[in-house]
């Protein structure tokens, strides 16, 4: 949980909730641009297969009742609410199946008609202002990105080792 809270402490709750909008935008409305009914069901599928990193924004989220970033972090937990609940309607539905089924582990594709047949059983809450939106500036949205881009970047130097073996730069020249 340490790491949870210090990693959302880093970044701005700002920009979590901005990325979870687009998530609330594409669950509410994705029916109307997505380009076919099968989008919006591997939607649900990579929302539900990727369940827990929405659980721990939110366990992180909750962390904040008592801080400055309190007002962020309630907006942000109301952000997460339709994306969790897809999480928490689904899972039972699959487990379930599973259990029927004997199966350990489903396919995508099994997970999906398990989706499909079970649309009709969700219930999502409307998110506020989603149907209504700033046109889109470059402009406006870049520092955002270069931000989102640097982070990315700075963490992946990082953790990747960037040293090179000389001997294995050795045998390659001797190769060519």
């Amino acid at each position: 949980m340490c790491n949870r809270s210090a990693w959302i402490r880093t970044r701005d709750l700002v920009e979590i909730w901005q990325v979870c909008r687009i998530f609330n935008m594409f669950v509410m409305y994705g029916d109307t641009f997505l380009p076919n009914h099968g989008s919006y069901d591997e939607l649900y599928y990579e929302i539900l297969r990727q369940h827990s990193v929405f659980d721990n924004l939110n366990e992180a989220a909750l962390q904040f009742p008592h801080q400055d970033n309190s007002s962020k972090s309630k907006v942000l937990l109301g952000c997460l609410h339709n994306i969790r609940t897809i999480g928490n309607h689904f899972t039972p539905k699959i487990e379930a199946w599973s259990v029927t089924t004997k199966t350990s582990t489903p396919t995508p594709e099994q997970v999906m008609d398990i989706v499909r047949c079970n649309y009709d059983s969700l219930t999502l809450k409307l998110q506020d202002g989603l149907a209504h939106y700033d046109k889109y500036s470059e402009v406006k949205e870049q520092q955002f990105y270069t931000n989102l881009v640097r982070r990315i970047c700075s963490e992946k130097r990082t953790a990747i080792d960037l040293s090179v073996d000389s001997s294995a730069y050795k045998n390659c020249a001797s190769i060519a």
